[in-house]
């Protein structure tokens, strides 16, 4: 039959130049167009298309899709959590916007009950686009969710083992910064074991990883690299760095016995007359190299510059190893050396009649000393002077306590997250409370932390948030007070529940 390539013709000539004549039409066909108007040359040549293509199409076998099987999820073998569970996970899923530290509690106290989610609410679930909420969900997602994940791209998981080994360098140090925290020693053989593989960079970033609960059984590790290290090229220097300031900060190390023996010389009380010792030290650095600062040391072994990096910032070359040289060592030595009290401590490495550039850079090179041997009392009066410290702290929440009661938690916003890592005292939790009133009269975005601290939070009465909330608050900041009362209170009592299933 070649009716349908006539009528192709005469689509692409159009109806005022390409005739169409029924007559070819098998008889079926042209009783059905004999209702049609012919003078309707579109109408009637579209009704001949129409009918020519389903009488064509009569009588021929329909396609048959075919498709891979699709494999049965596996019966489960354990139960289905409790109904109160249930209940409290429904509350969780309805609230805007999720909080996903709750979450990650509940699913985790369904794993310890050995139940599973049940499977209705197992999409819900997938969806969260969080790693958290995922990593809590394996073990209690069942034989159905297991199933599930393979039919849909991004509820694929990825192990860790795959981040470890595929993943972007941030995503690596991540995963290794992770299992620091949880296992210092299982992070510390992981990066021994990929190190032949690692580039110059990837080893740098990664070894500052060590820095989390440091301790000495890092120590031959640590000289292992610092051994094989070879070369001058900046990253080489830069790791040089990095392996000074591991190494001195373990104690008893050469290294941190060196520097303390040292610097300590700088400090000198000038005599007066009938040699007596003046009370007031002073630092005196030499104008030159000697034995401690040599280019040999500095430079050649340690990683420094050999040249002042800002020379608005140092006068000369020994003062800016001078100030690097602060970092390796304990500030409390300082204290005892001065036999002063912290302010103290910081007023003596105050560059006098200086521009403030000289002070700052020696104070940024004490906060980081402050952090890396744990000093909290110094650590507090720099944050209260604006001086930052972006990387991460390993305080107790004992040592935080200690922090707060020397500067605000406003003026520690860099360090919120590092509060997240342990169960609050009802005093720090008191703390925090008092002053999130204050911030959120301007800001709600406090009430987030307040989320992100769930699992923190001392277990306050309403009696005891009630009496910390301010009495004299403008009724135009009210509202901020009173959706951060309602938001904690609301996560203690989920957080309640879900501690007594």
């Amino acid at each position: 039959m070649n009716t349908w390539n006539e009528l192709v013709q005469v689509a692409l000539l159009g109806t005022e130049k390409g005739r169409f004549s029924p007559e070819t039409l098998p008889e079926p066909l042209q009783q059905a167009l004999a209702q049609a108007n012919p003078q309707d040359r579109e109408g009637f040549f579209l009704q001949a298309a129409a009918l020519t293509h389903q009488y064509e199409r009569a009588g021929r076998r329909a396609p048959v899709l075919e498709s891979p099987g699709v494999p049965i999820a596996e019966a489960e073998e354990k139960a289905v959590a409790s109904a109160e569970a249930v209940r409290i996970l429904k509350t969780l899923l309805d609230q805007q916007p999720l909080n996903p530290v709750l979450l990650g509690l509940l699913l985790q106290k369904i794993a310890q009950k050995d139940w599973i989610v049940p499977p209705a609410w197992l999409v819900s679930l997938l969806n969260i686009g969080l790693d958290s909420v995922q990593e809590a969900l394996i073990p209690v997602q069942g034989k159905r969710g297991e199933w599930l994940r393979n039919f849909y791209e991004p509820w694929k998981t990825k192990a860790s083992q795959a981040s470890w080994e595929e993943g972007k360098i941030s995503e690596r140090k991540q995963v290794l910064t992770t299992l620091r925290k949880q296992n210092p020693t299982a992070a510390r053989e992981r990066l021994e074991q990929a190190w032949p593989e690692l580039n110059a960079r990837e080893r740098k970033d990664f070894l500052d990883v060590l820095f989390l609960d440091l301790s000495p059984a890092d120590e031959p590790f640590l000289r292992q690299v610092q051994q094989e290290l070879k070369g001058n090229k900046p990253i080489q220097q830069e790791t040089r760095q990095l392996l000074i300031r591991l190494l001195a900060t373990l104690p008893d190390s050469p290294e941190r016995r060196l520097v303390q023996q040292e610097m300590r010389k700088y400090v000198v009380r000038e005599k007066k007359l009938l040699g007596l010792v003046s009370s007031d030290p002073k630092l005196v650095l030499p104008e030159t190299e000697d034995a401690f600062f040599s280019m040999e040391r500095f430079h050649q072994h340690w990683g420094f510059a050999a040249q002042p990096t800002d020379s608005y910032q140092y006068q000369s070359l020994i003062e800016y190893w001078f100030t690097e040289a602060l970092v390796l060592i304990d500030p409390r030595v300082w204290k005892e050396e001065l036999k002063t009290d912290w302010p103290g401590v910081v007023t003596f490495f105050t560059v006098e009649k200086a521009k403030a550039d000289r002070s700052y850079a020696r104070y940024v090179s004490l906060m980081e000393a402050s952090v890396r041997f744990r000093v909290p009392e110094l650590f507090g009066i720099l944050a209260k002077a604006h001086i930052p410290y972006p990387g991460l702290t390993s305080f107790t929440m004992e040592e935080w306590e200690k922090i707060f009661t020397i500067v605000s938690f406003r003026e520690l916003s860099m360090q919120r997250s590092e509060l997240l890592t342990a169960p609050w005292s009802s005093k720090l939790s008191k703390h925090i409370l008092r002053e999130s009133f204050e911030l959120v009269r301007n800001s709600h975005v406090y009430l987030e932390f307040v989320r992100q601290a769930s699992a923190y939070w001392y277990p306050l009465s309403d009696a005891e948030m009630d009496a910390l909330r301010p009495s004299d608050t403008p009724s135009y900041y009210q509202s901020g007070e009173e959706k951060l009362i309602v938001l904690l209170k609301e996560i203690l009592q989920l957080r309640q529940r879900i501690e007594a299933l």
